[in-house]
């Protein structure tokens, strides 16, 4: 069985780089099968102070697929 959980935290690229963030592109990396998944993340997210509550806008234009998420991560004391 594959332990999602224990990948994830392995992947220190991304949650050095995209923080609370980091789930979600993992996710999206696993689910759509994203080789570069930094040059994405560049492109697609939109977090920020005014972001509207939207940390993402992903589209695909080879195969029309267009995903909007928001991410939330809580801290774990």
């Amino acid at each position: 069985m594959y332990n999602y959980n224990n990948n994830f935290k392995a992947r220190k690229d991304l949650i050095d780089n995209y923080g609370d963030n980091s789930l979600l592109m993992y996710a999206l990396q696993l689910r759509y099968d994203i080789e570069d998944i930094i040059s994405v993340a560049s492109e697609s997210l939109t977090d920020g102070h005014n972001d509207k509550k939207c940390d993402l806008i992903y589209i695909d234009r080879d195969s029309g697929l267009a995903v909007i998420a928001q991410a939330y991560m809580k801290k774990i004391l």
